[in-house]
């Protein structure tokens, strides 16, 4: 679900490093206790890290060999469509504190989940010169982390 659409990005390349981070994460998710993805996440302790969660993940990866650069980028656009598709929610405090998640979130979740809301508060926003582009994306920002 979270490699099909709406949630296919459009650059191959990038679509392809989102697949090799879903791979990374789930393998390393599967490894937690828990019966569901997001009792997995929760039992993780990567939610206590904040915008630090990746060291998780990439540890416990790297002692299995799996080492790349392009780890924290790839387990960072996985975790992003796993959001997307509502397979981890991760909690209120988490997302308030990782801003490389934070700032995706308004893009994804106007895919799915509320079209329209975003739509109309993009609407909104561009209808009234005297709200700047940055105030707009933090308010998208701020409806993205509530929903």
């Amino acid at each position: 679900m979270a490699t099909a659409a709406p949630f296919v990005i459009g650059n191959p390349a990038v679509q392809a490093k989102r697949v090799r981070g879903l791979r990374h994460l789930l393998d390393w998710l599967a490894g937690q206790p828990g019966d569901s993805w997001q009792q997995r996440w929760i039992h993780s302790d990567a939610e206590a890290l904040g915008a630090q969660w990746r060291q998780v993940p990439i540890a416990w990866l790297e002692a299995r060999g799996r080492r790349s650069t392009w780890l924290p980028s790839e387990l960072s656009s996985a975790l992003l469509a796993l959001v997307f598709a509502v397979v981890v929610r991760p909690t209120l405090r988490w997302l308030v504190c990782t801003p490389s998640i934070k700032s995706e979130l308004a893009d994804g979740l106007a895919l799915d989940r509320d079209p329209d809301g975003f739509a109309q508060l993009r609407a909104h926003c561009q209808a009234r010169p005297r709200i700047p582009e940055r105030a707009a994306r933090l308010a998208a920002q701020r409806a993205a982390v509530i929903l």
